[in-house]
């Protein structure tokens, strides 16, 4: 049995899907329509929704505590992976290097399109 269950009757329309989830009409429709919630279709523009769908949609959208009392707090040191040793690189160019040793012609030739 869906936890929300008694909240609503057994299926719901677009319309009472908006109602329950306090959200327009037109979220649930671009959802539906995008394919990001769960529902049954019932022929090519009735679209209906379970208690199931509903408990999924909600389950979908929950969000771990990042701070405060509920966050999750790591237990124990954290491992840092062993990475191999690198050369240093030094990008830093020179002068020279930066321009190129012999002129470029950036002008239009007349019979190239």
């Amino acid at each position: 049995m869906a936890a929300t269950g008694g909240e609503f009757p057994d299926v719901l329309d677009m319309h009472g899907l908006a109602a329950v989830l306090k959200v327009s009409h037109e979220w649930v429709r671009t959802r539906v329509k995008r394919r990001e919630i769960p529902f049954t279709r019932l022929g090519k523009r009735m679209v209906r929704f379970t208690p199931e769908h509903v408990d999924a949609i909600l389950a979908a959208g929950d969000q771990p505590a990042l701070n405060g009392p509920l966050a999750a707090r790591p237990t124990g040191p954290q491992a840092v992976p062993d990475l191999p040793p690198t050369r240093p690189v030094d990008i830093r160019r020179s002068r020279a290097s930066a321009r190129p040793s012999t002129p470029v012609d950036v002008r239009r030739k007349a019979g190239a399109a």
